[in-house]
């Protein structure tokens, strides 16, 4: 079963997503997260108020958690944090049937 997750960047400013924006096309930004080992997919999106959200797919929690742990060790999760206006927020989603 594919996991889930949701996270939510909150920027100062409109400058401060755009240059999220401009890592995101970079060989460290999707390309590095798409070839990462158990990433399904991953989908960004923005609305009007500087707020990024970033859907994706893993094949499993435990995938996702080594992916967050690689970012977190090579400095671009403190390096976003000085740009957001709010903590990231990441949401583990499950798949509710109806």
């Amino acid at each position: 079963m594919v996991h889930t997750v949701l996270a939510t960047f909150r920027f100062k400013t409109p400058e401060d997503m755009q240059a999220m924006k401009d890592l995101l096309v970079t060989p460290e930004g999707l390309t590095k997260t798409r070839t990462y080992d158990g990433c399904v997919s991953i989908r960004c999106y923005e609305t009007e108020e500087d707020t990024m959200v970033i859907f994706q797919e893993w094949d499993s929690k435990e995938h996702h958690a080594a992916y967050y742990k690689m970012r977190k060790e090579e400095g671009l999760l403190d390096k976003v944090k000085d740009t957001l206006r709010e903590d990231l927020e990441v949401a583990h989603l499950t798949n509710v049937k109806a």
